[in-house]
């Protein structure tokens, strides 16, 4: 077939990672695809699978078998010390290239134990050739001399930690609307029992359900939207790139100061039984929405496949935020299981990478260093014309494992 090939350069832009095309050079050349690759990762009891050889695997495109032509296993880790490939005997080996690092930091609250994280991923990971890119949900710059651009990097943090301010405030604010309106529900049902308000319960409840529920939906739709589309770049900007791949997303579990049952609310008033049952589904209601429904759901799939075939080994920490102080009567902190961290979740166990739950970020990063990544990259002969995305399904000759 022809085709028309554009000499490119790639470049980094904040708000995003954006492929630019420069230059007006072309070369009109004829290429036949001869083999296409296929990486593939086997778990087996979520511990990736070595010492697979060619003939373990079967290969089906588009539903007919095809014959596998070679398989190299590739193994390796953060550390730079035990990042190091290997293959069968049935391909050459390579020279070891740059690494790039994607950091997703994703916070509500200033990280206490970033710092650490940061000086240690320098000190004992980074070396010379690779590339890092620092990305929050808004912001994304891209590092090659981490010493020799310290002021680009203290202008991301800076203004980062206006952004945490920034949200911190809009938290507080938060918590002062939901701690006054069940105050001045609680105010109201009191009045309503010492006969000096003649406005009805049912008035009074629906009053306080509307207000509650428009404070909430105001939360999830500022702070608890999906953002696929900025996801999504940063996934195919991974997938662009020709060389070893990281994505290591630091999460903050986010928490709500929610109302509960055993609140001043209901223990101090005296409330009709069908109004107390309907008070209460409506708190559980507003629970479960608040806490596990985002628009993320319809975009996990593609989040999936994107990451998996960057070909990147995605890492998850998890940690609580800090310096979060409740003083209500009426209030107590629920967390937040949203969308994005099951499918963060799925997306670190598909493509080799651990999934940590705590405030020390260090360690956590530590240990994530020392995990080995082992995956399989198969060769095939194409057994249709290439007209697009194949159809492909790998098997193992192994009871008992996954393969993704």
């Amino acid at each position: 077939m022809m085709v028309h090939v554009k000499r490119v350069v790639l470049a980094f832009l904040p708000l995003g990672l954006i492929w630019v095309l420069s230059g007006q050079d072309e070369v009109l050349e004829r290429v036949d695809v001869v083999n296409r690759e296929v990486v593939v990762r086997v778990f087996d009891g979520g511990e990736p699978v070595a010492g697979l050889m060619r003939k373990d695997f079967t290969l089906t495109e588009n539903g007919k078998p095809v014959v596998i032509t070679s398989c190299r296993e590739v193994r390796r880790s953060l550390a730079p010390a035990e990042a190091m490939v290997t293959e069968t005997k049935e391909t050459d080996s390579t020279k070891e290239k740059g690494r790039l690092f994607l950091f997703l930091l994703w916070w509500n609250e200033k990280s206490r134990d970033w710092t650490k994280a940061w000086e240690y991923f320098l000190e004992h990971i980074f070396r010379p050739g690779d590339q890092v890119i620092l990305a929050s949900d808004n912001k994304t710059i891209q590092i090659d001399e981490p010493t020799e651009q310290q002021s680009e990097l203290d202008l991301f943090f800076q203004y980062l930690g206006n952004d945490l301010k920034r949200k911190r405030l809009f938290k507080i604010r938060l918590m002062q609307k939901l701690d006054q309106c069940a105050r001045d529900f609680h105010e109201d049902l009191a009045l309503l029992e010492a006969n000096r308000l003649r406005t009805p319960l049912s008035v009074i409840i629906n009053r306080f359900k509307t207000q509650y529920r428009g404070i909430l939906d105001e939360y999830r739709l500022q702070r608890l939207r999906a953002q696929p589309e900025m996801i999504q770049r940063l996934a195919e900007a991974l997938r662009n790139v020709d060389m070893e791949k990281w994505a290591l997303l630091f999460l903050q579990n986010e928490r709500l100061p929610l109302l509960h049952k055993n609140s001043r609310l209901f223990k101090e008033t005296f409330i009709k039984l069908e109004s107390d049952q309907e008070l209460g589904k409506f708190i559980e209601d507003c629970d479960h929405q608040i806490r596990m429904a985002t628009d993320m759901a319809v975009h996990v799939r593609d989040l999936r496949s994107l990451f998996i075939g960057a070909g990147a080994t995605f890492h998850l920490f998890l940690s609580d935020a800090g310096g979060e102080v409740l003083d209500s009567d009426y209030l107590r902190w629920f967390p937040v299981f949203s969308s994005w961290e099951s499918a963060f979740r799925g997306i670190a166990a598909d493509t080799g990478g651990d999934v940590q739950d705590t405030t020390k970020l260090k360690e956590a990063l530590e240990k994530a260093a020392s995990r080995p990544d082992i995956y399989h990259v198969l060769t095939y002969k194409p057994g249709t014309p290439d007209t697009g995305k194949p159809k492909l399904k790998v098997a193992v000759s192994r009871p008992g494992v996954k393969v993704v």
